[in-house]
């Protein structure tokens, strides 16, 4: 009888959105807190749910803060979508595959449940030259003219001078502070880290918004991230540019 109740314990998740799981890159954090919107939506028969980061830390033994980066990376990939109605936020996993922004995807089949009919063109079509495999990412990060990572600090640059203030000397020295941060931190999360200073009022009267004062290591940019996801957390979105 045991076994038999244990049989009727199941998540019903569309196999559109299992085939692209099984052949993307996500993170360890990103994967389970995936699995776990699964778990309180797709298994209860609901399109969203409400979750607390009390539930998500329970759930998953993750801490707030990556909690936090990971639910935010996977919103900006558009993999799920967050409503923010009050002071605790609603998740749902978005089944429209090809919405998807993927930063890698696996080479394979792309056949779905409805026979030989082919994921949406934005998931299967061949990745942008700038994504490059992880051992090719690091080895142009080593080399500072490369054009993959002198765009990356462009970008970050661009971010600082239109949200905090023009940068009057662009040397080399704060570019290598730049790339240093980027061995650890995605491009988007270092702007992430500028915006959270440009919304507070505090960094920005008393003048603690240099770039030095962001990049100096890698936890200044985790505090400044940190800053940013309690902002959109609280209901006030900066402007992403």
């Amino acid at each position: 009888m045991e076994n038999e109740d244990k049989k009727g314990c199941y998540t019903r998740i569309p196999n559109e959105v299992m085939e692209v799981l099984t052949r993307i890159k996500l993170t360890s954090y990103e994967t389970r807190i995936l699995l776990y919107i699964m778990r309180k939506t797709f298994g209860w028969g609901k399109n969203e749910d409400a979750i607390s980061y009390t539930q998500f830390e329970d759930a998953t033994g993750i801490s707030r803060r990556h909690i936090g980066r990971a639910l935010l990376s996977l919103e900006d990939k558009k993999i799920i979508k967050i409503s923010r109605p009050g002071p605790v936020n609603s998740y749902s996993v978005n089944s429209n595959v090809g919405d998807w922004q993927l930063d890698a995807i696996t080479s394979g089949g792309t056949s779905t449940c409805r026979g030989n009919t082919l994921l949406p063109h934005k998931v299967t079509e061949l990745l942008p030259h700038k994504v490059t495999t992880k051992e090719n990412k690091e080895n142009l990060q080593k080399k500072r003219g490369s054009p993959l990572l002198e765009g990356q600090i462009e970008d970050i640059r661009i971010c600082y001078s239109k949200n905090i203030k023009k940068i009057r000397i662009w040397d080399e020295r704060r570019k290598a502070m730049i790339a240093a941060r980027l061995k650890k931190w995605k491009a988007d999360e270092l702007k992430m880290a500028i915006l959270g200073v440009a919304r507070s009022a505090w960094h920005m009267k008393g003048g603690y918004n240099s770039l030095e004062q962001i990049f100096k290591n890698d936890l200044q940019v985790e505090k400044y991230l940190g800053m940013y996801e309690n902002n959109r957390e609280e209901g006030n979105d900066p402007e992403w540019l």
